[in-house]
Formats: C-alpha cells, sequence, structure tokens
C-alpha cells in the first residue's frame, strides 16, 4: 500500500516546518510528500525548501508555489493531482500535528477495511485563543449514518482523515467553489462512496489560533463569522446536488440555529428570514416559529434598536 501526504499552507513560514517534522518522524514513512503553497507573502516556500534540502527525507518531498491564490480546496486538489496514484491520500494542514505512529495505524486499519472511503482519527483540539484546557474529539460514530451525524455532531479536519485515492477522485476532490465547510462537503460526499472507518490510538493535535502567538494570523484556517449561515448553506447545497433523502430535521436545526446567530448579533431582519427558511422546510418545527414571533414582537416595540 502507497500512501502520500499533502500539506497546503499559505504565510506558514514557522508552524509549517513543525509540521513537516512530524510526517518526517513518522515510524511509517510516507511515500510521496506534496507540500503545496499557495502564493504566500511570507518566505514559506524559501523555508519550506531549505528545510527540505537539509533533511534526509525517507520519502520523495515536492514542493509546489502556486502563481496566485486561489484558497485551501484548490491548493489540496493540486496536491492531490501532483502526488499521483497512490492508494491513500492524508491532508495535514499546515499547523496541526501528527503523532509518529499515525501512518502506521491508518494503514493498518485501511489493510483491514478496504471497503472503506476514509479513515478517521481522533483530534486533540488545543484552543490559543481562549483559556480553557484541550479537548478530545472522537468519531467512532461516522461509522453509521456519517451525513446526518456530520451535521449533528460536526466534522473532522482534514488532518485527521486519510483518504481513498479512487473514492476522493470519484467524489470530485474538493469543491473550490466553497469557501468555507469544505471539509463538511468533502467527507459528506466521500460517504456516498463508501464507510467512514476509525482509525483507533493518540489523536492528532488540532492548534486553533496557534498562528497567531507566532505572528502568521493569515493562514488556511480561517476564522469567520455567520458560521451557521455557512453550515446551513453547505448542508442545503449538498442535499439538492445529491438528492441526500431524510436530511429534513438536519436542514431545518441548521437554519434555526443560524437564525439564532443573527439574533444574538442584532441582525433582527435575517434572524426572520432564517426562521422562515427553517419553518418552510419543517412547518412541524416550534423553535423557529417562536424565535420569528419573538423578533417581530421586538421589532414591533423595539424598532429602533434592530438592524434594518
Amino acid at each position: 500500500m502507497r500512501i502520500a501526504v499533502v500539506v497546503p499552507t499559505y504565510n506558514r513560514q514557522k508552524l509549517v516546518l513543525e509540521t513537516l517534522e512530524s510526517i518526517r518522524g513518522q515510524t511509517r514513512a510516507a511515500d510521496r510528500v506534496v507540500v503545496v503553497d499557495d502564493c504566500s507573502t511570507d518566505e514559506t516556500v524559501v523555508r519550506v525548501r531549505e528545510w527540505v534540502a537539509s533533511r534526509d527525507a525517507t520519502a520523495h518531498w515536492h514542493v509546489e508555489a502556486l502563481p496566485e491564490n486561489r484558497r485551501v480546496s484548490a491548493a489540496r486538489n493540486a496536491g492531490m493531482k501532483l502526488a499521483g496514484d497512490y492508494d491513500l491520500i492524508a491532508f495535514l494542514d499546515s499547523d496541526d500535528i501528527w503523532p509518529p505512529e499515525w501512518l502506521e495505524r491508518v494503514e493498518e486499519v485501511a489493510r483491514r477495511r478496504p471497503e472503506a472511503a476514509a479513515y478517521v482519527s481522533a483530534r486533540r483540539i488545543e484552543d490559543s485563543t481562549r483559556d480553557r484546557e484541550p479537548w478530545m474529539q472522537t468519531f467512532e460514530w461516522l461509522e453509521h449514518h456519517p451525513v446526518e451525524r456530520l451535521i449533528r455532531l460536526g466534522c473532522p479536519g482534514p488532518s485527521c482523515v486519510a483518504m481513498r485515492r479512487t473514492a476522493l477522485e470519484a467524489a470530485g476532490g474538493w469543491d473550490e467553489e466553497l469557501r468555507y465547510m469544505e471539509d463538511f462537503d468533502t467527507m459528506a460526499r466521500l460517504s456516498l462512496r463508501g464507510p467512514i472507518a476509525h482509525v483507533p490510538g493518540v489523536a492528532i493535535r488540532y492548534r486553533l489560533g496557534v498562528g497567531v502567538l507566532h505572528g502568521e494570523e493569515e493562514a488556511m484556517s480561517h476564522s469567520f463569522s455567520d458560521r451557521g449561515w455557512h453550515r446551513a448553506s453547505a448542508v442545503d447545497r449538498f442535499q439538492q446536488a445529491h438528492n441526500y433523502p431524510g436530511l429534513t430535521r438536519e436542514r431545518a436545526v441548521c437554519w434555526f440555529r443560524a437564525a439564532r446567530s443573527a439574533y444574538r448579533h442584532g441582525n433582527w431582519a435575517e434572524c426572520q428570514q432564517r426562521c422562515a427558511r427553517s419553518l418552510r422546510i419543517a412547518p412541524w418545527y416550534p423553535r423557529p416559529a417562536l424565535l420569528w414571533l419573538r423578533v417581530r414582537l421586538r421589532r414591533l416595540f423595539m424598532p429602533d434598536s434592530a438592524h434594518a
């Protein structure tokens, strides 16, 4: 079995080297490693090429610099094409870290479960932007009803997923039109090609906000506003594209949560629109109706405090 690793990066001249060290330190070496720089404005490409040249890498390493910034999905697709005809492709974001035996465990499960479209491990989330202890996310529950559970419980980031190349190509790769929620979209489409198998063992390190500590705020992992709207739109888009049955409740809940987010930010008109969309999907769902009524009353009695 041959495994390729793709590392998309943008303005990560410090952090990406830590990520590459975690690849080089694997007990089961990658057969090919492709680093794709998405037209960084710092010295990321220079640093990565110097790092590769100075190490006796056990895999064939390639560094590709895109001529223009095309965002993370395009960088991953470019890396997938450059990786070539490999059995598995693992994507590792340039601020995350694999434990040393990660590829070895992935290969073990992949040999046992050749019918699977993807292999997912746990991740340990380390949030540098908040004063809180790291916490774990495990994804065993993706073995059954993956699309519904991706929506309800959240999506694993690309750094803890290895994908069957044939399944990923059949699914159409990463959707370059999606600016956000591309991880959900890709995992949902992959689940239509085969099961999502769980990889037990030590979790990967998923490092939120670590770029800020290193002066590398601009990166491919974006903090973005109106997360609820992006999630609801991505779920609708998937359902419409694939005519996926049985997502009525999930879609209605997503739009209600998007409405609740708009309410919390004082955008009452948008809140009402999202409540109405939730009710069109599931007229029997009471929560958006109650929120819509609450906003209606508030706009009647407190018109000056609401956004248009």
